[in-house]
């Protein structure tokens, strides 16, 4: 991935979760996590459950320096980020998530 790609606040990208390291709590059994950044400051995520149920969430995001803030309905959640290649780290006070890009969209 070319850097230039994240500017304006990480416009059409799509990332799949490839880990979840939590600090207390055992993460969620999913079978498949993809997050995509949309041009409208809207971040999507697909959950496939390893029940093969699946769930779909959309919240607001904004890039403040090194930090990504996402905006839910009942939450905020601050995570430092950094980006190397086609991997991007988020890293919460509770979390860690490694994420991964789609080079060619889902």
């Amino acid at each position: 991935m070319i850097f230039s790609k994240f500017i304006n606040v990480l416009i059409i990208s799509f990332f799949f979760v490839a880990a979840v390291h939590a600090d207390e709590k055992k993460t969620s059994d999913f079978s498949s996590m993809i997050l995509t950044f949309q041009t409208n400051t809207r971040a999507t995520t697909l959950i496939l459950w390893a029940d093969g149920k699946s769930e779909t969430y959309s919240e607001r995001y904004i890039v403040v320096s090194d930090a990504l803030v996402f905006t839910g309905k009942d939450y905020i959640t601050n995570a430092q980020y950094s980006i190397t290649a086609n991997q991007m780290i988020l890293v919460t006070p509770t979390m860690r998530v490694v994420l991964e890009e789609v080079e060619e969209g889902i």
